[in-house]
């Protein structure tokens, strides 16, 4: 193995390091970027607590996994959120980054916060 690809192997593993914060631990960098952008924001913060509360009644009703329900509707609500540029390398490195968001594990952190979402 040549030093690049040395390099690349140490960056990759950075990569996949599970990144912690003082409360919470991440999958990503995606999902934390995600949980910290929709917490700084007042308004994306009051959507999580309306899909949260859709997703529990949707639960009730259907049963289910019910963090797969919250899960499914906070990809699409922030997919409808992408600007339309048209192909370019920014919309793939956008698609990129969110299918890299642990959706599921970011459900899971809305719902069990004190006091709920």
């Amino acid at each position: 193995m040549d030093e690049c690809d040395r390099i690349l192997r140490l960056l990759e593993d950075l990569r996949r390091t599970v990144i912690s914060d003082e409360n919470e631990t991440w999958s990503n960098r995606e999902t934390r970027t995600m949980a910290v952008w929709i917490d700084s924001d007042e308004s994306a913060h009051e959507m999580v607590k309306d899909l949260a509360e859709v997703s529990k009644k949707e639960f009730e009703v259907k049963g289910g996994d019910i963090q797969a329900i919250l899960a499914e509707k906070l990809h699409k609500w922030r997919r409808h959120e992408i600007p339309e540029v048209g192909p370019s390398v920014w919309t793939d490195l956008m698609e990129s980054a969110l299918s890299e968001v642990d959706w599921k594990g970011l459900a899971g952190h809305y719902l069990n916060q004190k006091g709920g979402v």
